[in-house]
C-alpha cells in the first residue's frame, strides 16, 4: 500500500513540473513594436525587415575589387605569326654570311648592279660623233712643236713619259679636250716580265693616256713574243695600241690594236709632207680609216697650215680604232 502511494506522489510531481515548463515556454511576453528609425533599446535585437521591403542604401563609395590579370598570350616572331595567319606576302630577306652578297627575293625586283668604271680607252677618249658615210683620218703627233694657229681638226698627242714636263703636257692636252698616247720603246732583250713592269711605270707617269704608241727606237721589232705580251697587256688594262707595223697575229687580238698606215718623213720639206698627207687621205678613202704618225717639226707645222683633208674627216685615234674594229 505504501508503494502505491509513493508512486502516485512522484508521478504527480513530475506532471506538475512538466506543466510549469510548458507554461514558461509558451507564455513569453509580446515583442514591442519599434517604429522605423527608432533606436533599439539595449539588449534588444532589431526586427528583420519584411521580405518585400527594399534593402537600405549604404552611403559612401564602394571600391571595386582589383582585376586579377589573366594569362597573357605568348609573343610569336613576326615570321611565325605571318605563317600562321596565312599572310606570306612580305617575306623577310635571308640571313647572309659576312662578305656574301644576298640575291634579291622574288617579287622584290632585281638589285641594281654596282657602277662599273669604263676602261681607259673610253674614259680618256674625246667625245666624237663620226659620220658614218665619211672615211676617218687620225693624226698622231709626236714631238713638242706647236700646231698652226688656224688648225681646227682633232689630233692625238703622243708623249714620252721620260721627257721633262710630260705630266704637265698631258694635263694641258686633256684640259683642251685632246687625247694622249704614251710613246714607248722596249729593249730587244726585254722579257715578258720586263715589259709588264715597264708599261706599268709608263701609265703611272701618264695616267690619263688612253693607250700606247710604238716609238721610233727599238720598239717591238724583232721580238714577236714581246709584241704579243704588249698586246695582251693593252687588252687586259683596257688600253689601245698603235703599232708602226703589224706583228704576226696582231690583227686577231681584239679591238684595241691599230697599225700605222703612214709615218711621215721628218726630213721632208713642207711640200713633201703635204703630199704625204694627201696620200694618207687617199688611203683612208680606200679603207675607211687610217692612222697617220707625224713628228711635229717646224716643217710639219708649216705643211699643216692651210692643208685641207679632202673627202675625209679628221678624227681622234679612239674613233679610228673603233671604226677599224667594225666588221
Amino acid at each position: 500500500m505504501r508503494g502505491f502511494w509513493g508512486g502516485f506522489v512522484w508521478g504527480g510531481v513530475a506532471a506538475v513540473a512538466l506543466a510549469a515548463v510548458v507554461t514558461m515556454v509558451t507564455a513569453r511576453p509580446p515583442v514591442p513594436q519599434v517604429p522605423d528609425g527608432a533606436p533599439v533599446p539595449a539588449g534588444r535585437v532589431a526586427p528583420l525587415p519584411d521580405s518585400g521591403a527594399a534593402m537600405p542604401t549604404v552611403q559612401g563609395q564602394v571600391k571595386a575589387a582589383p582585376a586579377v590579370p589573366g594569362p597573357q598570350p605568348i609573343a610569336q616572331p613576326a615570321d611565325d605569326l605571318a605563317a600562321l595567319s596565312g599572310d606570306a606576302t612580305r617575306p623577310t630577306a635571308p640571313a647572309t654570311m659576312p662578305g656574301v652578297r644576298a640575291r634579291p627575293l622574288v617579287g622584290q625586283g632585281d638589285a641594281p648592279d654596282e657602277a662599273v668604271e669604263p676602261p681607259p680607252r673610253d674614259r680618256f677618249a674625246t667625245r666624237f660623233d663620226a659620220p658614218a658615210d665619211q672615211p676617218l683620218l687620225a693624226l698622231v703627233l709626236t714631238g713638242g712643236g706647236p700646231l698652226p694657229a688656224d688648225w681646227v681638226g682633232p689630233v692625238t698627242h703622243a708623249i714620252a713619259p721620260t721627257t721633262d714636263g710630260a705630266a704637265a703636257r698631258m694635263q694641258a692636252v686633256r684640259a683642251a679636250g685632246g687625247e694622249v698616247l704614251a710613246l714607248f720603246d722596249l729593249p730587244r732583250a726585254a722579257t715578258a716580265r720586263d715589259a709588264e713592269v715597264a708599261l706599268a711605270a709608263v701609265f703611272a707617269a701618264l695616267p690619263e693616256a688612253l693607250g700606247l704608241v710604238e716609238g721610233a727606237g727599238t720598239g717591238l721589232r724583232g721580238n714577236r713574243e714581246l709584241a704579243r705580251q704588249v698586246i695582251a697587256f693593252a687588252e687586259d688594262t683596257g688600253r689601245v695600241l698603235v703599232l708602226r707595223r703589224s706583228p704576226p697575229g696582231a690583227g686577231t687580238h681584239g679591238t684595241g690594236v691599230a697599225p700605222v698606215a703612214h709615218v711621215l718623213d721628218t726630213t721632208a720639206t713642207p711640200a713633201g709632207i703635204r703630199r704625204a698627207l694627201d696620200r694618207a687621205a687617199f688611203r683612208a678613202r680606200q679603207t675607211g680609216a687610217v692612222v697617220l704618225l707625224l713628228d711635229l717639226t717646224p716643217a710639219a707645222s708649216e705643211a699643216l697650215r692651210g692643208w685641207v683633208a679632202e673627202g675625209v674627216t679628221l678624227a681622234p685615234v679612239s674613233a679610228v680604232i673603233r671604226r677599224l674594229a667594225q666588221p
